[in-house]
């Protein structure tokens, strides 16, 4: 069964086409009176003149132009930055030569892994130890010492190493002054027992120089040290990818799942539903009860679905269009989940509209029902009123792609979600409005998970929205009302995802929400000139470039934010992350898979 079916998809570019400003100046006259730069003569005077308000409103893409001094500065640190990592990646070859071009004649650093001591933990293959700072400065000065502390830093690698610099804080001086700036630097690669992993944070001192265009690094002063080590018995890592073993024998893996999104959106029409960002959902689930997992991958419209059944040997083949699931519209999201309470999993696909399938057997599926429900982001399912059948929550976004979030850090304006409640037959009816699930219900949202969190004895619902504060539904008999803010849990950011699981191993559930961290966003919102004046939403804004969220159970109905003390903030734009013991130690550790656009140049956005 292929259903196709046309829906537009608009990409809309961030450019004003009024007259004024966002602030609501007028753009700057040129000596014909006519607004920013002239680009091209065509035919019309007002069309000339909306192109070169467009030319105003693109210088505003250079920081020069715009006055984020602490922007033109990160610029500058990053050439040297490179310089270090690709130093790093071979770094018992290093010498001061390399980087005599980073640092000043009077460089001085102290040693920057601080002073070491036992692990801090060590169990299940996981060994973790911290540097206690300050410690003595390293003998000598000038790029002999940079050199000399960088081996030193690396010193536990016994095989080439990949080492990322981030700049997360910087001041803004006057161009020409020193300055400093806070890094973050990870570095990974093969140790004598194992894999390890370095967690940094320099506090870096910059000193521009007379007739160079770069500023040099004048001193270092480590903050924080962090030193991981995966140990096994071969050396080799914990985890092993093994994807192209499990599908590789399938010609879609080849055809399909190994294309880029730069191939689909340079070769697929955009009326099929192709979305560039990519951001489709996949389900596990046993579809044939021979107890092996089976998966399910969405696709952007107009390429097929897959359903992915596990054989015997551990490989697996699609079996979409057999198992009459292979749509070619945009879907963004499955859900594998027993709904007529038969004992085998039945399937929900958000395409347009939501279609609701039985499974009659051998993995083969016939749809019974469908939700006239368009832009539905990700499905969740609970019985959430007790009656012995589960019911499906519905997440939605934006109308079409194109409604624009407003404000930004806490939109009110996107799509309501949805509660279909379970009747039985195949029937499902809307209940959202019913039963107190409009309560601040139009979000931008991206996911949602159901727990107990109160111990009440009734199932309760968090949703992470896109663009500003999330939702959770306190259940009181059946009936919901949104108490994330008296809970301390409405998390002001960008949420893509949550999980529940008990960070501290107290019995009670506790909240993780995946959100986007950029470096970019610490540095300039921490501006004294950023929304100058607007105090009331600047911690907002602040909060929406910080990371991910821990929220600890604190027994009371309420919940306190341990994020940064608990080292989780920091996972890059994190789309979804899970609760989950990796190492068998009896601790739920976490996991968060993150990324984002990029093309064979990872420069051009």
């Amino acid at each position: 069964m292929q259903v196709l079916r046309r829906s537009a998809l608009t990409l809309s570019f961030l450019l004003p086409w009024g007259c004024s400003g966002d602030d609501g100046t007028q753009p700057p006259q040129t000596e014909s009176g006519e607004s920013g730069q002239d680009l091209a003569v065509v035919p019309g005077q007002k069309e000339r003149i909306a192109l070169n308000k467009i030319a105003y409103k693109y210088d505003y893409l250079d920081p020069e132009q715009d006055g984020w001094n602490t922007e033109v500065l990160a610029a500058k640190v990053k050439e040297h930055l490179h310089r270090i990592e690709e130093a790093l990646h071979n770094p018992h070859e290093i010498e001061a030569s390399d980087l005599a071009a980073v640092a000043t004649g009077d460089f001085t650093c102290t040693n920057l892994t601080g002073k070491l001591s036992g692990a801090d933990y060590d169990a299940g293959g996981i060994v973790v130890v911290r540097g206690a700072f300050p410690s003595g400065p390293l003998e000598g000065t000038g790029a002999a010492v940079l050199a000399a502390a960088v081996v030193e830093f690396a010193d536990q690698y016994t095989e080439e190493v990949q080492a990322h610099f981030r700049v997360v804080r910087i001041d803004a001086p006057e161009l020409g002054a020193d300055f400093t700036t806070d890094l973050r630097l990870e570095l990974s690669g093969r140790t004598a027992s194992g894999r390890g992993q370095q967690t940094a944070e320099w506090s870096c001192t910059w000193r521009p120089v007379v007739g160079e265009d770069l500023p040099r690094l004048a001193a270092i002063v480590p903050t924080l040290h962090e030193s991981v080590i995966a140990k096994s018995e071969t050396g080799e890592p914990l985890f092993e990818d093994c994807t192209e073993a499990v599908l590789a024998g399938d010609e879609s893996y080849a055809a399909q799942l190994l294309r880029s999104q730069r191939d689909s959106a340079t070769e697929l029409d955009k009326e099929l539903g192709m979305a560039f960002r990519g951001n489709f959902g996949l389900a596990v689930g046993d579809v044939n009860g021979d107890r092996r997992d089976d998966l399910y991958v969405c696709m952007e419209g107009g390429l097929p679905n897959r359903l992915y059944v596990q054989q015997e040997d551990g490989t697996a083949r699609d079996v979409a269009a057999e198992a009459g699931l292979d749509y070619l519209d945009r879907s963004r999201s499955v859900l594998f989940v027993d709904l007529d309470d038969d004992g085998d999993q039945d399937c929900v696909v958000s395409t347009y509209p939501v279609t609701i399938h039985e499974n009659v057997g051998e993995g083969r599926f016939e749809r019974r029902a469908e939700a006239p429900l368009a832009n539905v982001y990700s499905m969740a399912s609970a019985d959430f009123d007790q009656d012995g059948d589960l019911d499906l929550y519905l997440c939605r976004y934006n109308a079409h792609g194109t409604d624009l979030p407003l404000p930004y850090h806490d939109a009110n304006n996107g799509l309501d979600n949805v509660l279909l409640r379970n009747e039985g037959s195949w029937k499902f009816a809307d209940a959202t409005q019913a039963i107190g699930l409009d309560d601040n219900n139009e979000r931008f949202s991206f996911a949602a998970s159901w727990v107990d969190y109160d111990d009440d004895g009734d199932l309760d619902l968090y949703v992470a929205n896109d663009y500003g504060r999330n939702n959770l539904y306190k259940n009181t008999r059946g009936t919901f009302h949104d108490a994330a803010a008296e809970a301390g849990a409405e998390d002001i950011s960008a949420g893509m995802s949550v999980c529940w699981g008990d960070a501290n191993a107290d019995g009670r559930s506790d909240l993780y929400v995946s959100n986007m961290f950029s470096p970019a966003g610490n540095r300039i919102a921490f501006q004294r000139n950023f929304r100058e004046g607007d105090d009331a939403d600047l911690a907002s804004f602040q909060r929406h470039a910080r990371g991910n969220s821990l929220f600890v159970n604190q027994g009371d109905g309420t919940f306190v934010d341990t994020s940064v003390d608990a080292g989780v903030t920091m996972a890059r734009w994190a789309w979804g992350s899970i609760f989950s013991d990796l190492n068998n130690d009896g601790l739920e550790d976490l996991y968060a898979v993150n990324g984002f656009i990029t093309n064979e140049d990872t420069g051009d956005l």
